[in-house]
This record gives C-alpha cells, structure tokens and sequence, in this order.
C-alpha cells in the first residue's frame, strides 16, 4: 500500500491532490489499534471504532449535517419562519441506541467486471459489497477550517484491477444555500486500464412532515439537462417550497451517463435491496419514470450513473453537490413557473421541466460550489483554543480533538461532537452529564426534552 502511495501521479484538480495527501498521510501519534492523528491534527481511523461509530457535525447556512464513520449521514435545514427542521436526508443509525435504523441514505458504487467475475465496491462502507472485498480502509476527520469526514479504501483484485478510492463529505454554505457535497476520487495503481461504471445516490424520501411527525407524501423531482436533479414539493395551504438541487461535475476518466429520481427504478421494488439497490447489481436503471417527472406517489431519490475508464498511473474525480435552497427570490420564481392548473401528467411534467431548468441556471454547480468551499475555507480561522504540551504532543492532540461546542455534545452523547470517538478518544460522556452545561445556555431546550 505504501509504495502504491508513493508512485502517486501529479493532479491539477485541488480535490485529487487533497485525496492524494489523506491517502499517503502518516500516523504521527499512534493511540492504539484502530489509529491515531496525523501530523496536522488529523485524525485517522485504519479500522472502524466497535460498537459506536465516530461522529463529525458541521454546521453551515442553518443547515446541520452529521457523518458518521460507519457510512451514516444526516442532513437537517432549519426554515427560516417557524415550523420543522427539514429532513433533508436521514441518519442510518440511533448513536443512542448504538443501532442501525435503516439503509444508508447516501452512497457510492463503483461496478466492475473482471476476468474473474463482475463485482461491486461500497465506497463510502467498503465491508458491503459484491466480491470486492476491501485491503484496507482509512476514515480521517479533518479539523477547521476544512471540517470534513474522509472515507477511503485500497482494492487488489485477483487477475483485475488494483485501485485506490477517497470519498469526502462536507458540509458548505453557498449564497444560495447550504449544501452538502460529496467528492469521491478513483485511482488505478495496478498495470490494468480500470473500466466499469460508477453509481451515485442520495436518498431524498420526502421533506412533508405534518401529522404525528410522519412524512405526508413523497417530493416531485426529475434530471434536467447534465448533471442535475431537482426535488421539490409545496407545502399545502402555504406558498413554502421545499427545493433541493443535486449537480454532478465529472474529471478525468468519469463520463456521465444517465440520472433518475425513480426510488423503483433505482432501489428495486423491495427494501431490503436498498443497501445494494438493485440497478446496481443489474448493472442498469429497471423500468420505471427514468428521466421523467417522478411525483409524489413514487418515493424520489437522486440516482446517477457514470462510465468509469482509468488507465494505469491515472485518476478520476468527481464532485456532487446536494443543495437546499433557501433564496427567497429562486423559489419564489421556481415557484411562480411550476405552478400547473391541469392535474395532467404531462402537464405538470412540461411545466416542472421549465421550472427546474430556469432554477438550475441561478445555482451554483458542483464544480463552482465545490470552489466556493474551498475559498471561504482558505479565509477561515482556526478555532481560538488551542494548547500544545511538547513533551506530550498526543496529550495537545487529545485535548484540542475534544474541544467542542456544548450543543454538539449535547446533540451526540458521548462526545461524538468530538472528533474522535471510542477506541481513540479515552473520555466518554453521557447525555446526562451534557445537560448541566446546556441547562445554562439553552435551559428550555432541556426541559423540553
């Protein structure tokens, strides 16, 4: 593995060089078999922590993102008037209860077809796939100003292929509004052109939450143009719209191919498939809506399919952005031009299609949200606490990898705000114990609770 690190190629795209530095990073404080930090504070997991996964939370433009280390992602926006958080996407796991609750709602898969067989690597939780069982896995936590959740793996296929993957999660806040992008790269390290095809998905169930906290129905969403996806419903009896823009940027040996919103034609028609969805293990979209106008009778994801080409020496990258819009003036114009008096199919489709391209041309892409990030990252300061104890350097990692905001620990028992979790981090902390400190700032919110 190390020596695949050092044949790295040079990149130009900033993500593949910051995915090439995580790849090659070195342990330089080591706690313990699961890992330790890095040289810049980082902190790297070479397995995956027992029984209560690591937590990163950030948060960006009233939005709250929550990546866990066994794949797990949530993804909240507060409205700007009064009502429910939106549930933009849904945890996979209770960090109370220390148990799944249901499919990753967000995930990457890169199809390939050997001469040994066809398989399939998880990316973002390698331990589940087709055949393609992983060498090693890497999850680091990136600390401010990039705040960011890293998960890579190394691949030797038997007669196939030998690649290198590096998926990072962050949370950004765009002047449209808060967006979460996700940024994966591939790397071929072996003598064998990689060839296969590359899948995307963000499970976007549904945001109408009104009677007894249950979503009343599914969003509306369709792909327009390249690239894009746009999910949307309105709120009954208010003008509140509900948007949310997904945009893909493809490099190098990536070509885009094809997008769906159709959870049917994705996912499959059981549930159960939806940790390995079915158009994966087909290695194509089933029947269904396609690239037409999902509506709210059909569960909607954001689907999409990438060819995937790497010579020997060579890397792709990709860049995804999930955005809730919060602009005032975009919705209101989505929702002026959406607005359709006919029930008819395609009615409600035409005028949907024509929303949603005029949306997408006031949105930031991937590429330029991505940019964005990483000049406003550039600007940012470090947290003020910070404390070094030189003859005890893993005791300064420790201390300053805690340091957190009381409403994290609070929101994520056993300092899961933290950087580090069980197996790294020696302190652990119960809900209760978070209550004094909160109680002193936010003691309605204890109450209630």
């Amino acid at each position: 593995m190390a020596e695949s690190r050092r044949r790295a190629p040079a990149f130009s795209d900033a993500f593949a060089k910051e995915a090439e530095r995580i790849l090659a990073l070195e342990i330089a404080h080591k706690v313990g078999r699961l890992g330790g930090y890095g040289p810049g504070g980082e902190v790297v997991y070479e397995a995956h922590p027992v029984g209560c996964p690591s937590t990163l939370v950030s948060v960006a433009a009233g939005g709250r993102a929550t990546f866990m280390s066994n794949g797990s992602v949530s993804f909240e926006v507060e409205p700007a008037e009064a009502g429910m958080a939106v549930s933009v996407l849904d945890g996979s796991f209770d960090p109370a209860g220390k148990r799944e609750t249901g499919a990753p709602s967000s995930n990457i898969w890169l199809e390939l077809k050997t001469a040994s067989g066809r398989r399939i690597a998880s990316l973002m939780n390698p331990r589940v796939n087709v055949s393609c069982e992983p060498n090693w896995i890497r999850i680091v936590k990136v600390g401010e100003p990039d705040r960011a959740m890293w998960y890579c793996a190394g691949f030797s296929l038997p007669r196939g292929p030998v690649f290198e993957t590096a998926v990072r999660l962050s949370l950004r806040s765009t002047e449209k509004g808060p967006a979460l992008l996700r940024e994966a790269m591939v790397r071929n390290v072996g003598r064998m052109p990689l060839r296969g095809r590359l899948w995307t998905y963000f499970n976007l169930h549904g945001t109408q939450r009104f009677v007894y906290n249950k979503d009343l129905w599914y969003d509306a969403g369709m792909p327009v143009g390249k690239g894009w996806i746009v999910v949307a419903a309105t709120v009954p009896y208010s003008d509140i719209v509900q948007i949310k823009a997904v945009s893909s940027a493809a490099s190098g040996g990536l070509v885009h191919l094809d997008d769906t919103c159709d959870y049917s034609a994705f996912v499959g028609d059981s549930a159960s498939s939806a940790a390995m969805p079915h158009a994966v293990l087909l290695g194509k979209f089933l029947p269904g809506a396609g690239r037409r106008l999902n509506r709210f009778s059909i569960p909607t994801v954001a689907a999409g399919l990438f060819a995937v080409d790497i010579a020997p020496g060579a890397s792709a990258s990709l860049s995804q952005s999930l955005l809730y819009v919060t602009d005032a003036e975009a919705i209101g114009a989505f929702r002026e031009a959406s607005a359709c008096d006919s029930p008819d199919y395609r009615d409600v489709e035409k005028r949907f299609r024509s929303a949603a391209s005029a949306l997408v041309r006031r949105l930031p892409g991937a590429a330029k949200a991505a940019a964005e990030a990483r000049k406003a990252a550039a600007g940012t300061e470090p947290p003020a606490f910070s404390v070094s104890f030189p003859r005890e350097p893993l005791v300064s990692e420790y201390a300053k990898s805690v340091w957190v905001g009381v409403a994290e620990l609070y929101e994520h028992c056993r300092a899961h705000g933290a950087k580090l979790a069980q197996g790294i981090e020696i302190g652990t902390r119960d809900r209760a114990q978070d209550m004094w400190p909160k109680m002193k700032e936010d003691p309605g919110r204890v109450r209630a609770d």
